[in-house]
C-alpha cells in the first residue's frame, strides 16, 4: 500500500488529484450510508440519485478552477471549454437550484422529517468530506511537498502507534487496527499536470526550503551557553 502511495506521488499532480477524487467518492459514499434507512428509501426512489447529483454539483464547482488552470497551456481545449469556465459560478449556482427544486418536488407526506434529515446529512457529508479534501488539491498546486507532509505525518504516527502498542500496549484500541527525491519536484509548484518525479523542474524556491543562518537573541544564547557549560562540567 505504501509503495502504491509513493508511486502515485511520483507520477505527479494529475495522479494525486485522481487519487484524492476517488477517495472523496468512496468516503462520501460511506458517510451517506451511515444515515441510510433502506425501508424508507424504497418509498423514495430519488434519494440516492440526489446524493450523487449534489456531489457532482460540488465537484464541478470546486474543481472547475483547477481544471481551468490545468488546460490553460492547451489553447484549443481552453477555447472549446471557455463557456463553462466563463460562467462557472453561475452554472454551479443554477445546478444547485435545480437540485434544490428537485428535492422539494420529491417531498412526500409522512416522510418530511426523514427527507429533511437526509437533505441535511447530505450537505454535512459534502462539507465534511469533499470541501475539506479540496484543500489537499490546492496544496498540490503550491508544491507537492505540502500535500506529502501531512500525509507522511499520519503514516509515521500510525506506524509508531503500532510499534508502541505491539511492545507496550495491553488493551486493544479498536479491532480494525490490531497491534497498532527529487527535491524540486516536491517543492516547486507544478507547472502543469503532466509533471512527474522524472521531469526537469526549475523554480524559485520558497524561503522555507532555503538554508539560512538564524541568530538567537542574546539572552537566549547566554542561557543556552551557560546550561551547556554546566552540563559539560557535570559530565567531567
Amino acid at each position: 500500500m505504501i509503495g502504491g502511495f509513493f508511486t502515485v506521488i511520483a507520477l505527479g499532480p494529475l495522479s494525486i488529484m485522481l487519487m484524492v477524487l476517488c477517495l472523496q467518492v468512496l468516503i462520501y459514499r460511506e458517510v451517506i450510508s451511515l444515515a441510510s434507512v433502506p425501508k424508507k428509501e424504497r418509498s423514495l426512489p430519488w434519494s440516492r440519485a440526489m446524493n450523487v447529483y449534489f456531489l457532482i454539483c460540488l465537484e464541478y464547482y470546486l474543481y472547475g478552477r483547477n481544471v481551468h488552470r490545468a488546460i490553460q497551456r492547451h489553447a484549443w481545449l481552453e477555447a472549446y471549454l471557455q463557456p463553462l469556465f466563463a460562467h462557472h459560478r453561475f452554472i454551479s449556482f443554477s445546478l444547485y437550484l435545480v437540485g434544490f427544486m428537485w428535492f422539494v418536488g420529491t417531498l412526500r407526506k409522512g416522510y418530511y422529517r426523514f427527507q429533511m434529515g437526509q437533505f441535511a446529512w447530505t450537505h454535512m457529508a459534502l462539507g465534511l468530506v469533499v470541501m475539506q479534501s479540496q484543500y489537499m488539491i490546492e496544496n498540490i498546486f503550491e508544491g507537492i511537498f505540502w500535500f506529502f507532509l501531512p500525509i507522511a505525518l499520519v503514516i509515521v504516527n500510525d506506524i509508531f502507534a503500532y510499534v508502541f502498542g505491539f511492545f507496550f500496549g495491553r488493551h486493544q484500541l479498536i479491532e480494525l487496527s490490531p497491534k497498532k527525491t527529487n527535491w524540486r519536484f516536491m517543492t516547486c509548484p507544478p507547472p502543469n499536470l503532466h509533471m512527474t518525479a522524472f521531469s526537469a523542474v526549475e523554480c524559485e524556491l520558497n524561503p522555507v526550503f532555503v538554508a539560512s543562518e538564524y541568530r538567537l537573541p542574546a539572552a537566549v544564547a547566554t542561557v543556552l551557553s551557560s546550561t551547556r557549560w554546566r552540563f559539560r562540567r557535570l559530565r567531567r
